[in-house]
């Protein structure tokens, strides 16, 4: 079956709050993680009510899910409703890049002539 757009960002986001096909069926009521799975696969209609009730699930707003774009997801960390749960906390590997990034800007300052600097 050919794939929808809708569909991959579902399981994108899902994936990212690491929810299982199961997690998401029974969240959703049904009883038979095949149910779910039919909606993944493209067999299964995806109704308005559908995604709003999957939006919900997720803590978005079925404009967010719409238009969510994996790409543009980097360690997204925001005080509650964030993408990744509630709270405010760092995701693993973030202080790692923030020191490289940090070096790399000193390295670009300290290689630029003296005129050039701000």
């Amino acid at each position: 079956m050919e794939s929808n757009e809708n569909i991959e960002k579902i399981k994108a986001v899902r994936k990212l709050k690491h929810l299982t096909q199961k997690d998401m069926s029974e969240k959703l009521g049904y009883n038979d993680v095949k149910e779910y799975s039919r909606i993944e696969t493209c067999e299964k209609r995806l109704t308005s009510d559908l995604m709003g009730s999957i939006a919900e699930m997720f803590e978005m707003s079925v404009i967010a899910l719409l238009s969510f774009d994996e790409k543009m997801v980097f360690n997204h960390c925001t005080q509650d409703h964030s993408l990744f749960g509630n709270g405010n906390h760092y995701h693993e590997g973030d202080v790692a890049l923030i020191a490289e990034l940090k070096a790399r800007v000193d390295d670009l300052k300290a290689a630029m002539p003296c005129c050039a600097r701000s």
